[in-house]
């Protein structure tokens, strides 16, 4: 992300979340393992993408015939639910878990007016926990 955000922005705890993460699963200590390889015996078997990077996510319940091409929906990373490795999405005021996301290409991952469409907080996520699809919606 080549921009700032502002103390108040929306983003702003998740951004603190995924901080925590990266350093849990990706810093190297002493004994050239991470904490997260400490923790569970293995490394991070989910893709890495930079946090408010433009990604396209397929929902767990879309039922598509092409599977490649169908169902396919832009939003801007978060981060990733611990347990199953899900991705969370934002798009708007909705926020999302999927088990899929595509990344975009180097130029167009990043853009300044992505972020401002960005309004869901984690406030509503943590308080009423996650489901399947759908998991938060501001209005």
């Amino acid at each position: 992300m080549s921009q700032r955000l502002p103390p108040e922005h929306a983003l702003v705890p998740w951004l603190v979340e995924w901080a925590g993460e990266v350093v849990r699963k990706f810093h190297l200590k002493e004994n050239g393992r991470t904490a997260y390889e400490d923790t569970t015996g293995h490394r991070v078997k989910h893709w890495v993408v930079g946090f408010g990077e433009r990604v396209q996510f397929r929902l767990a319940t879309d039922n598509v015939q092409n599977k490649y091409e169908g169902g396919w929906s832009e939003g801007i990373f978060l981060g990733v639910v611990a347990r199953p490795s899900e991705y969370l999405v934002i798009k708007g005021d909705e926020v999302y878990k999927c088990l899929t996301v595509r990344r975009k290409a180097e130029g167009e991952a990043y853009t300044p007016e992505c972020l401002k469409d960005a309004r869901a907080d984690d406030f509503e996520y943590v308080k009423r926990g996650a489901s399947t699809s759908k998991v938060v919606t501001y209005k």
